[in-house]
């Protein structure tokens, strides 16, 4: 590649978050640099690439957690600097963009569980809301037993087997 040269590539991007661009490399002169850029938006300001000493002597270099969007867009690779060769670029996913904020979490929790506790807010950031709901869906369902047969000799703990189950199964989702 030589100096302001620059490729656009068209992908589909499945899932939005943070990504690793990998790229093999051979640069034969020092201080030659990348930008990229996904649909016109700068995501990577001159990114060093690493001089290997000859344009046959391949090097991979990372550039880490550059933010894309789901969906189709254009990456453009801009290339600051003779003297770059590119075998391929690779990007790997590596961190899912959290998909509920706190309030979200926890109106999530109040609506279809017996209400947030951190432990599950925090999974619920970690998931999003859709992956939450998956998860849950994927649990083997808790079921009730029967509670006419778990009448104590006053019918006061009639109703603890339904709320063990109820409020501390992790499958509050389905139940």
């Amino acid at each position: 590649m030589r100096e302001g040269e620059w490729l656009i590539y068209t992908v589909d991007v499945t899932q939005k978050g943070n990504y690793n661009l990998q790229i093999e490399v051979a640069v034969e002169d020092p201080n030659r640099k990348i930008s990229l850029y996904a649909n016109d938006t700068l995501l990577l300001d001159k990114g060093i690439m690493p001089q290997t000493g000859s344009m046959t002597t391949w090097n991979t270099v990372t550039f880490k957690n550059i933010y894309l969007q789901d969906g189709v867009q254009q990456l453009k690779f801009e290339y600051h600097g003779d003297s770059q060769n590119i075998k391929h670029y690779n990007l790997v996913l590596v961190g899912v963009e959290p998909g509920a904020s706190d309030q979200d979490a926890s109106r999530l929790l109040s609506q279809a569980a017996f209400g947030p506790s951190i432990t599950a807010i925090n999974e619920v950031k970690a998931l999003g809301i859709e992956g939450r709901i998956d998860n849950q869906l994927t649990l083997t369902p808790s079921y009730h037993s029967d509670i006419t047969g778990t009448l104590g000799r006053r019918g006061v703990h009639c109703w603890i087997p339904f709320w063990e189950t109820a409020v501390y199964r992790d499958d509050q989702l389905r139940q």
